[in-house]
């Protein structure tokens, strides 16, 4: 009997496992409220929500500890993509040295919910937008590198901002 209620109990747990990797949720896009089928992806020591129906989560799909996220779709703007990787040592200074804006700390975090501090640095060129996230995490920092072609940042930006509005530490 003790078996069995363990056995339910550990199915029990997977399921709701389960449950909490897909949700569904409103963003805002060109000013209309959209509704989209998230799931949960992550990499080393941290976690985040991508509409499953627009991109694609590749882990260590650039490089090993780069994780990459992109359209899903061949129809999408070229280029737009989400690019995470764990590093040490002052990158704002080096991204500002190479021409970004350093905007000042943002507050990360989806409805209500207690979010990080992230500081935000942008750059555009040759028609392409480009924002950098760093997320302090001890010694080191997540960088959420975003690039979006300019006729694509209101569709496609706003969807990635979607995107690192739901980063976690894990």
């Amino acid at each position: 009997m003790k078996k069995l209620l363990a056995m339910v109990m550990v199915i029990l747990m997977f399921a709701s496992l389960a449950y909490a990797e897909s949700r569904t949720r409103e963003i805002e896009v060109e000013g209309m409220a959209e509704v989209i089928n998230e799931e949960r992806a992550g990499g080393n020591g941290y976690a985040l929500y991508y509409d499953v129906d627009r991109f694609a989560f590749y882990a260590n799909g650039v490089g090993e500890g780069v994780d990459v996220l992109v359209p899903s779709s061949d129809s999408a703007v070229s280029p737009v993509y989400l690019q995470i990787r764990r590093a040490e040592g002052d990158l704002a200074a080096e991204y500002m040295q190479n021409g970004f804006a350093d905007e000042g700390e943002v507050q990360l975090g989806v409805d209500g919910a207690a979010g990080l501090t992230a500081r935000r640095l942008t750059a555009s060129r040759s028609d392409v937008s480009y924002t950098t996230y760093l997320i302090p995490d001890g010694g080191g920092q997540f960088v959420l590198d975003i690039a979006c072609a300019v006729e694509a940042s209101e569709g496609f930006g706003a969807r990635l901002w979607a995107v690192v509005n739901t980063f976690e530490l894990a």
